[in-house]
């Protein structure tokens, strides 16, 4: 897996605050990790395009 550094498209808007107060946890290939993190801002796979309404 390689990191990639991308200016999202203008007016692209995520949330990165879990409003539960929950971890956040991400699932790779089958395996579930905990980040230990209420925030984690954004992963997105390749090819993968971003806009806004």
């Amino acid at each position: 897996m390689k990191t990639v550094i991308l200016a999202a498209g203008t007016g692209t808007k995520i949330a990165n605050l879990r409003i539960d107060k929950k971890l956040i946890y991400v699932v790779l290939k089958g395996r579930r990790f905990r980040t230990n993190k209420r925030r984690i801002g954004v992963i997105i796979g390749d090819n993968v395009q971003t806009g806004k309404n």
